[in-house]
């Protein structure tokens, strides 16, 4: 039996993902906490294996490190971690002789969309990323698409002025009421142009990822980055 505690259980993530996981039959709820909470001192109280790392952005890096400092196993929901904080977790649990997680998005889908754009960037060198999140996502641009971006190649940015630009591939973010997550990776030629898509219609869709994220983490050796480290495609 895995035993979890969740941070962030009062958001609309960390609400739906404690009651998923309750219902498994692998894993247990051993404890929840908010960002009001001592996490330190939750952690002491209930000794989990793996803390699952739904709070802020602004806090979700200092909570994975308190978190493996108390020789748990962060898996972390938050998005906004830049690449020196994942050097700098991936640095704290090779010394601490932990494992944990950063994922940007739960969904299986979004790796499957990735993985076929990996596919189809042999061929067609021109990307584009557009992103739409919810009013209530500060961040910008997303984890998914910064993660996105970094798996892909692009012949260059062509003057996208209010684009933010990773790994020289333009990332426009759109924020708007009603909306959960959508990504689309977009690959442009002289006479053609392929895009493809991942919507999320429910936050229900991160769940399967979410309990996969947490059992592989236990059985992992180091510090990963996206579900597609736990995923065989």
């Amino acid at each position: 039996m895995i035993k979890v505690l969740v941070n962030g259980y009062k958001g609309k993530m960390g609400a739906l993902a404690t009651e998923y996981l309750r219902e498994l039959s692998d894993i247990t709820v051993c404890g929840t906490s908010t960002s009001s909470d001592d996490l330190a001192e939750k952690i002491q109280e209930h000794t989990p294996d793996v803390v699952l790392e739904l709070t802020t952005a602004s806090v979700a890096f200092d909570n994975a490190m308190l978190i493996m400092s108390g020789g748990a196993r962060p898996v972390i929901g938050s998005s906004g971690l830049r690449d020196d904080d994942i050097s700098r977790l991936k640095a704290l649990a090779k010394a601490r002789g932990v494992s944990g997680a950063y994922i940007p998005n739960f969904s299986i889908g979004a790796v499957l969309m990735q993985r076929l754009s990996e596919a189809a960037n042999k061929y067609m060198k021109n990307v584009d990323i557009i992103e739409w999140h919810n009013k209530s996502k500060i961040d910008f641009p997303s984890g998914t698409a910064v993660h996105s971006a970094s798996k892909l190649l692009s012949e260059g940015a062509f003057g996208h002025s209010s684009a933010t630009i990773v790994n020289n591939i333009p990332i426009h973010s759109v924020r708007l009421f009603g909306v959960v997550a959508r990504q689309d990776i977009i690959f442009s030629e002289p006479h053609e142009q392929l895009t493809i898509s991942h919507i999320s219609l429910d936050r229900a869709c991160f769940m399967e990822g979410v309990a996969l994220s947490i059992r592989s983490v236990v059985d992992s050796s180091e510090f990963s980055v996206g579900l597609d480290s736990f995923m065989t495609i």
